[in-house]
């Protein structure tokens, strides 16, 4: 189908935007969905680079519905050549399947296991530890990093077995659940997709390679057989001898003491117009039904009575709910549990496993692609930003599920707005409430540094001493809680801190905050004088000792959280899709040279909007205003110079924050799907900005700020990392206070 005004929704600090894609704006390469990570070329100067995989024309991944991918297809429209996007399952595509486990990162939870009392959970890149002995208390106990791709796991007593993509079977020590370690792995002949573990034997389903049988009593795994299989082989449960095997286009039982496929079942016409709409993805046993994950149908039950004789039951689907789709399904003490995807978890009576999914539901085939609106509107659609931030609302979205007990923990995230989630059902209750969730830290919001403080924003900000070392010693205050209440922080030239929450503004020392409507900004003026931006307040410079007010209206319609920087001369603002900022000096509004890292008809380019949503940051210096603006695969920093505007490129990273010291600029990015974060250093006093390193740590950076020679970066995850500016200008790593988990 057409992507013709599709809506996906999506979450930026300070903004819920809805971007509706039109076919037939500026060009015709629409992209997935809004925000997903982007690319571009590197510089040469650039060193410990994040991956690129994001360029124009490729497809984004990431805000696609969960369990599914976007697959493009050559076309023509509205007098263009170019690209629409399809929606096929993420694992077997069009029933060929994905060669590329890596094309599955995102900000999503996949998969889980507990172990005692430990929830452990793989977001295709990490492994999360969560305590379950304190119900009231979701927070992490852990994060391993250095295993691959971790799409599946499963338990072997106190070890885990993870199906980590290209890295084969990674097996992890969780005896000691607050730091589980990477104990042993072993390689396969291809990607792993999914495992089983049975006593001291794991099987792997390998896609294309097929399966595998691994050995984990030895101290080094060995596989001791594997099978090339036809097809895809996706997902994989045993017994009695036979390997039960949800092969994307088919279901398939395999022999194990020979290899060789014994039988096949599957529902009829699978693959409608090219499409597969049937998608065999996992697959677990109940008695002697074999329940199949299969999207849009739902959980497919297979008689497997007899091995050699397998047949279709029936299936449990929505037929009338395109938001259900099944990626992933489990069953427990006669329950079984099927991950829907944005729908939510369905919970199936399975006490008699024959007779749970006696009726197959075909579902309507795909729809002829409809007529192409060509339409000239902007890609997006606003709506109350400023009420969505903290706390991210609730997903329905798992991609799999694991009952244990009397609770049931469903994988997945808020995938539209970047939150990684597990939310913890009552398996007891057949509407299954969410009695706990657990997900990705959101604790630091903003920074602002002094000279001998950092102040931060979030749930767990506050005032924080800076030792000699650059080590940070929290100090209670007055006013954290004021900090901990709001979004965005800033120091006034006098040192008094100035926070933005929805009270308002609140001013260090002042009894009341002052009223500013949907602000998105805040930057110093003087002393006593902060300005303050919105897109519907336009620029105001207020006295917070005097409450004097000056207003400025805006000289350009904007659709996203504004940025603003001031010095004593002027102050300037922009919107994110804006090709230029303005700067208001003496009561008027004139519009700065445009940045150049793209222009008007590239903003109204869904295409680029669904690679990475426009981001801008505004900085005084001594050299000028420093400004940092994105869209899709282009990022780039603009020094307004006297002499005229100095240009760079920056790496492909959603950037969450700058600061400067004048002779450099420190940019801090994000790549959400990987959960890595970057600190870009660059030196502004060249002929031409130069960047001149990149640090990189885990984490989702959410600030940054310059004082007495250090570099302090605020980490949603829940650390304050202190950076020494070496002799070359770059920061250098040199303390990591951690201030919540």
């Amino acid at each position: 189908m057409w992507i013709s005004r599709r809506r996906a929704f999506l979450l930026l600090p300070g903004v819920l935007l809805a971007c509706s894609v039109n076919t037939g704006s500026s060009t015709n390469t629409t992209n997935g969905g809004c925000g997903g990570p982007g690319g571009g070329p590197w510089g040469s100067s650039v060193r410990g680079a994040p991956r690129d995989d994001g360029e124009r024309g490729k497809a984004p991944g990431d805000p696609a519905p969960t369990g599914q991918m976007w697959k493009p297809v050559e076309t023509e429209t509205c007098g263009r050549a170019g690209v629409s996007w399809i929606l096929v399952d993420e694992v077997c595509g069009d029933g060929e399947g994905n060669d590329d486990p890596d094309s599955l990162h995102a900000p999503m939870f996949r998969d889980g296991a507990v172990v005692g009392d430990h929830l452990f959970a793989v977001d295709a890149t990490h492994l999360w530890t969560f305590d379950l002995s304190k119900p009231t208390d979701s927070s992490r106990a852990a994060l391993l990093t250095g295993l691959g791709t971790p799409l599946a796991v499963d338990r072997r007593g106190s070890e885990l077995v993870l199906a980590a993509g290209a890295s084969g079977l990674v097996m992890v020590d969780a005896t000691n659940a607050a730091a589980p370690k990477r104990a042993r792995s072993t390689a396969l002949a291809g990607s792993a997709y999914d495992v089983e573990v049975r006593g001291d034997t794991a099987y792997v389903a390998m896609g294309r390679a097929g399966l595998a049988e691994v050995d984990l009593a030895p101290a080094s795994p060995a596989v001791r057989r594997s099978w090339s299989l036809p097809g895809f082989s996706a997902g994989v449960a045993t017994r009695g001898g036979y390997a039960y095997v949800a092969a994307c286009s088919t279901f398939r039982v395999v022999e194990l003491s020979t290899g060789k496929v014994v039988a096949e079942a599957w529902v009829p016409a699978p693959i409608v117009k090219d499409r597969l709409v049937a998608p065999a993805k996992k697959v677990t046993l109940v008695g002697d039904v074999a329940f199949v994950a299969a999207g849009r149908y739902g959980a497919v039950a297979i008689d497997v009575t007899k091995p050699l004789e397998p047949s279709v039951l029936g299936n449990c689907t929505l037929v009338d709910t395109p938001s259900f789709y099944a990626s992933g399904v489990r069953a427990n003490d006669g329950k079984l549990f099927v991950a829907g995807g944005e729908w939510g978890v369905l919970p199936v009576d399975a006490s008699s496993p024959e007779a749970s999914c006696s009726t197959l539901m075909a579902l309507a085939p795909p729809e002829d692609d409809p007529d192409v609106s060509c339409s000239p509107l902007p890609p997006w659609e606003v709506v109350p930003w400023e009420k969505i931030w903290a706390p991210p609302p609730p997903g329905k979205d798992p991609i799999q599920t694991l009952p244990v007990g009397d609770r049931v923990y469903a994988f997945g995230d808020a995938r539209r707005i970047g939150v990684r989630a597990v939310d913890v059902r009552s398996a007891l209750d057949p509407s299954l409430p969410i009695v706990q969730r657990f997900d990705e830290p959101r604790t630091l919001l903003g920074v602002a540094a002094g000279a001998d403080r950092v102040v931060a924003a979030g749930p767990r900000g506050g005032v924080f001493v800076v030792a000699p070392s650059g080590a940070l010693t929290r100090a209670a205050t007055p006013g954290d809680a004021t900090l901990q209440a709001s979004t965005a922080v800033t120091l006034l030239g006098d040192g008094r801190w100035a926070a933005l929450g929805d009270a308002g503004l609140t001013v260090e020392g002042s009894a009341a905050p002052i009223v500013v409507p949907a602000a998105s900004a805040i930057a110093p003026v003087s002393a006593s004088k902060i300005a303050v931006a919105s897109p519907t307040l336009g620029v105001q410079v207020i006295d917070v000792d005097t409450g004097a007010r000056a207003g400025h209206a805006l000289a350009h319609a904007a659709h996203l959280p504004l940025s603003v920087a001031a010095d004593a001369a002027a102050v300037y603002y922009a919107a994110p899709e804006w090709p230029a900022a303005a700067r208001v000096a003496g009561g008027a509004s004139v519009d700065l040279p445009a940045h150049a890292v793209f222009d008007a008809e590239d903003a109204l380019d869904a295409s680029l909007w669904r690679m990475r949503l426009p981001r801008r940051h505004l900085l005084t210096s001594p050299r000028g205003l420093v400004e940092v603006a994105g869209l899709g695969p282009a990022v780039g920093l603009v020094l307004h110079a006297p002499g005229g505007a100095k240009r760079t490129g920056l790496p492909p990273l959603t950037y969450a924050g700058a600061a400067t010291d004048g002779d450099h600029v420190y940019v801090v990015g994000i790549d959400r799907s990987l959960y890595k974060s970057y600190l870009v250093s660059v030196d502004v006093t060249g002929a031409e900005p130069e960047v001149l390193a990149v640090e990189a740590f885990t984490g989702a950076a959410s600030g940054v700020a310059v004082s007495g020679g250090r570099v302090f970066v605020a980490d949603a995850d829940g650390a304050l990392r202190a950076y020494a500016v070496g002799a070359s200008g770059a920061a250098v790593l040199t303390s990591t206070t951690e201030v919540a988990r």
